[in-house]
């Protein structure tokens, strides 16, 4: 790293929060292929009751179904969160670079694709690599075209990874777009350009294919976007939303409802302030709409997961006057309105929320200052749904971490990457450890 990139990286930390010198959070909602429905805002198990539940026991009962000949279904075997009693944590590999805030994303073929971040010996990177949970190994795969971190990450419906943005320390905030293809192993630029340069934005996939793209900001300045777009894969191009947001907003976090006929947008940095505001990008008509209540405190870098119900989770963030929080609340869209929940146990920002299988959302990592003051955290804590309350497991990740990233494997188990590690005292450093984290299945 260049004397001049280095003395720019530390002008941003120290800018971006007053917390130690860490920066918001990239908010991942990862949902594994094989897992929709189990743990997303997929159908209920049973729900619609009526006839096909009935339909459904009598095969049971007499053994008709779909099995031909007389033949025995063939019952699955045990994922590993099946077959574990006690939640685990076990470092699987180790990254060939750092990658502190980088993209990342599930491959349709259940691999994870890890590309980019910063690494602060050797600088922002372009290197990418492709976890194969199924052997347990990284694979190196193509570069990408232009080096970056905080960028923001959407899959395609033909499974390509779109990674919008981001920031490089010689050029400020990107304002293009580069395309993953899986098949080939290589990044491409993707038609047009955003209309502005972002980092510390948010990137939701639509049920149309398309995806939104929401706020951020510019380094070179600071400037904090109200200003969204939509971006068409088929297309290759951006469209500005009929109007922007109603206000601007970096380190915030985002979910398309379950609806499928607006997209939430919670918390972040207006540039002036953290914010209690959260909002909604509505389809019909390509405008946002405030939430009529606001959250109890104002936070930056809080992070989001979707619960099986179709409402929203919304836990932790910081804000200047209270420092990182436990918060955590539950949004409903039916009643355009939060209900509170029991807070975690650990105050945190920058950390992850992954739906797991089983409906039940995991917590992972992120800033904090519950147990030591200003440091990254390895605490993990589950919240249920059916008791809306936090469980702490009695493991912890083997490197603190915070703006890292946590992805849904295929197989039930949570892929933890990247990020930056700050020990209370020491230094910041990104992590090459790479963890999976195993829960018990209920």
């Amino acid at each position: 790293m260049t004397e001049a990139e280095s003395d720019g990286t530390v002008a941003r930390m120290r800018w971006r929060a007053k917390w130690g010198g860490v920066v918001g959070a990239i908010v991942w909602l990862a949902t594994a292929p094989g897992c929709e429905g189990a743990g997303g805002r997929g159908t209920d198990a049973g729900e619609g009751g009526g006839e096909e539940g009935d339909s459904a026991g009598e095969d049971e009962a007499t053994g008709e179904g779909d099995a031909e000949d007389g033949e025995a279904e063939v019952e699955a075997s045990p994922t590993p969160c099946e077959r574990v009693t006690e939640a685990t944590v076990e470092t699987v590999a180790l990254l060939a670079a750092g990658r502190y805030a980088p993209a990342a994303a599930i491959l349709e073929g259940g691999g994870a694709l890890i590309a980019g971040g910063y690494e602060f010996e050797r600088g922002a990177q372009r290197s990418a690599e492709v976890f194969d949970g199924a052997t347990g190994t990284l694979l190196a795969t193509g570069n990408l075209r232009q080096a970056r971190n905080f960028p923001a990450t959407a899959v395609t419906r033909g499974g390509e990874v779109l990674v919008f943005g981001g920031f490089h320390p010689s050029f400020g905030s990107d304002n293009k777009v580069e395309i993953y293809d899986p098949a080939a192993g290589s990044f491409r630029f993707g038609g047009n350009a955003m209309g502005v340069g972002r980092e510390a934005h948010t990137a939701t996939l639509l049920p149309d294919g398309r995806v939104l793209v929401a706020g951020g900001l510019q380094a070179i300045g600071f400037e904090f976007h109200s200003s969204a777009e939509i971006y068409d894969p088929a297309a290759e191009s951006f469209v500005a939303t009929a109007a922007p947001m109603n206000a601007p907003r970096a380190f915030h976090a985002a979910a398309l409802l379950a609806s499928g006929e607006a997209v939430l947008v919670v918390g972040g940095d207006s540039g002036s302030g953290e914010l209690a505001t959260a909002e909604r990008y509505v389809l019909a008509d390509g405008s946002f709409w405030n939430v009529p209540v606001a959250l109890a405190h104002a936070a930056k870098a809080p992070a989001v997961a979707g619960l099986p119900d179709g409402t929203v989770l919304v836990a932790g963030g910081a804000n200047a006057t209270d420092g990182t929080l436990a918060d955590a609340t539950v949004y409903d869209e039916a009643g355009d309105r939060f209900e509170p929940v029991a807070p975690m146990a650990v105050r945190r920002m920058a950390h992850t929320l992954t739906a797991l299988a089983d409906g039940r959302v995991l917590a992972a990592g992120g800033w904090s200052d519950t147990e030591v003051p200003s440091a990254s955290t390895g605490a993990l804590e589950v919240f249920d749904p059916e008791s809306a309350s936090w469980t702490t497991l009695p493991v912890r990740l083997e490197r603190p971490r915070h703006d890292h990233v946590a992805l849904l494997l295929p197989d039930c188990r949570v892929l933890v990457a990247g990020g930056q590690s700050v020990v209370s005292g020491g230094v910041p450093v990104a992590p090459l450890e790479l963890e999976i984290v195993t829960v018990p299945a209920r």
